[in-house]
């Protein structure tokens, strides 16, 4: 009866030892979920306020200001993906393209606007997706590749319209059309001129955006007169002048 006990008395401790560490089995995996969460969240802080005060910078223009920005866009650049917010560090990516793409350095802004045009096709983010399109487009076109400017400004056209941003879909328009008139296709040209004009003619009619309107309005009127112009259509041209 005693060898019985004292063998009991030995296990005992034992079986204690295991009851006690099941909680802190159970516990540490929360604390650890609890600081990842917390580390994350700070991270994502830090990068919101690096790219925000970039974001100023950038707005200045201005090479010194522009060099200062790209500094801050890069520093936020990792701490958006440790973060794991795939928007920001999309728009991040987007706005550091712009910066080389000012700067004249197309491969550079070609490459991070490609970094980020997946990132907003995951996201489904069809806006920020039409205007990294547009972006890619305006380099290609700076490099004096017309045809590849015209494929990404055709795909971001859609989205424009999708999305009901109608400004720049007429933007984006006028674009195609300036790309054609590079190819010395007048004829292209002034489809897309005249597909802008009625768009820009129904956009925010509101009081504070009315002269916006129709300076848009106007400056289409005389492009298209000297599209006519140029292609010795002089009444053509003379009644959009007029307009």
């Amino acid at each position: 009866m005693a060898r019985r006990w004292v063998n009991f008395v030995g296990v005992t401790p034992l079986l204690l030892g295991i009851m006690v560490s099941v909680p802190q089995m159970v516990v540490t995996p929360l604390v650890l979920a609890q600081t990842n969460q917390s580390s994350q969240s700070s991270q994502q802080t830090e990068a919101q306020r690096l790219y925000e005060e970039g974001e100023q910078l950038r707005e200045q223009r201005g090479t010194e200001f522009l060099r200062r920005a790209l500094v801050k866009f890069q520093q936020a650049l990792p701490l958006f993906r440790a973060a794991g917010d795939r928007t920001g560090e999309a728009d991040n990516l987007d706005r550091i393209g712009r910066v080389y793409n000012t700067f004249g350095e197309m491969e550079q802004a070609l490459e991070y606007y490609q970094q980020a045009l997946p990132l907003w096709r995951e996201g489904i983010n069809r806006i920020g997706e039409a205007i990294t399109l547009n972006n890619i487009g305006d380099v290609y076109r700076g490099m004096r590749q017309p045809q590849q400017a015209l494929n990404f400004y055709q795909q971001a056209l859609p989205i424009f319209a999708e999305v009901g941003n109608r400004l720049q879909e007429a933007s984006t328009l006028m674009t195609i059309g300036r790309v054609y008139r590079s190819m010395g296709q007048s004829e292209q040209e002034l489809n897309f001129y005249q597909q802008a004009l009625p768009i820009f003619r129904e956009v925010d009619n509101s009081p504070e955006q009315r002269s916006r309107r129709y300076s848009w309005e106007a400056n289409t009127l005389i492009t298209i007169g000297t599209v006519y112009s140029e292609i010795e259509q002089p009444e053509q041209a003379l009644s959009f002048y007029q307009q």
